[in-house]
């Protein structure tokens, strides 16, 4: 699962005696894509997927739309185990410790279990002091 909204390509235009895979660099989201999430979006407001795959590609650059998308996929498909895994993620990239374990508790008490929660919960147990 993709969880970051950069991705690492690497730089083929470089010296011969530099491996290309030696080298990474950071390119940012394709701009269509997201144009054409917002539109999917604007055409169908109920697409959880189209909404946590957006907020996938903004976070970084835009939380609290990322936050919104999110808490709006779980809205609507609660029993989906990627979304609040996923909306704990960048709440613990942005510090937000609390909403993380309240986002993941709320899901707990929902029935919804999947790996990926139970290791994002381990690794709320060792922020604990």
């Amino acid at each position: 699962m993709i969880l970051h909204s950069r991705v690492t390509v690497y730089v083929p235009l470089l010296p011969r005696w530099i491996p290309t895979w030696w080298v990474p660099c950071v390119v940012p989201p394709p701009t269509e894509v997201v144009v054409a999430l917002r539109k999917t979006l604007e055409l169908d407001p109920d697409q959880t997927a189209a909404a946590c795959n957006l907020a996938i590609l903004l976070a970084g650059r835009d939380y609290p739309e990322t936050f919104r998308l999110l808490q709006r996929a779980i809205e609507l498909d609660p029993a989906n185990p990627r979304y609040p895994q996923t909306l704990a993620y960048y709440y613990l990239e942005t510090d937000r410790v609390e909403a993380a374990r309240a986002v993941l508790e709320t899901a707990r008490r929902r029935g919804v279990r999947s790996a990926s929660i139970e290791a994002m919960n381990r690794r709320m147990d060792r922020l604990d002091p």
